[in-house]
């Protein structure tokens, strides 16, 4: 098991490139992963490769979003009983 699925991936022969979303197994050992990918307008297309044809595709690491300050750190207000 070599593709991590969720991972982008490039077929070494036709170049489509998607993200490895399945994995099948089959009686002789054959592994195979599903690409999906969009089309020009939009719809969805899976297509079936040996894993041994494809290569993960390298993609800028996201930036790490900065939390924003909640103002707290204090203590929480008491409830004061009234009488």
């Amino acid at each position: 098991m070599g593709i991590q699925l969720g991972t982008k991936v490039r077929d070494e022969v036709t170049g489509i490139e998607g993200m490895a979303t399945a994995r099948t197994t089959w009686v002789y050992g054959c592994e195979r992963i599903c690409v999906e990918r969009l089309d020009k307008d939009g719809s969805p297309l899976e297509h079936w490769f040996d894993e041994v044809r494809l290569h993960p595709v390298p993609t800028p690491e996201p930036a790490i979003p900065q939390r924003a300050s909640t103002g707290g750190g204090g203590n929480p207000p008491s409830r004061s009983s009234a009488p």
